[in-house]
């Protein structure tokens, strides 16, 4: 499974704009062809990451949320768990180093 469902929702635009985007998208991120490429192949359990501007720039363009682009659960900290557990605790539970 792909960290990313970048290629997912790609494959769900109309065949021309697909095309485009595969082909002009990169451009516009500032990127080369081939990480493009390779982003959209990121497996799961990769230490890979996009960078968070340009998982920003594609959700826009796809017109999804950032969240919709992930496949592996984000974890979100909040205060009130902070202080009720140890710091080490909760970089376990968050797989933070």
């Amino acid at each position: 499974m792909n960290k990313y469902s970048i290629l997912e929702k790609l494959k769900l635009l109309p065949y021309k704009d697909y095309i485009y985007a595969k082909k002009y998208l990169p451009y516009f991120l500032d990127i080369s062809p081939k990480t493009f490429n390779s982003w959209l192949y990121i497996k799961i359990d990769s230490k890979r990451q996009i960078p968070l501007d340009k998982i920003a720039a594609i959700s826009f363009f796809l017109k999804v949320k950032i969240e919709d682009l992930m496949n592996e659960e984000i974890a979100f900290v909040d205060m009130e768990l902070i202080k009720k557990k140890k710091v080490s605790e909760v970089k376990k539970q968050f797989k933070l180093k």
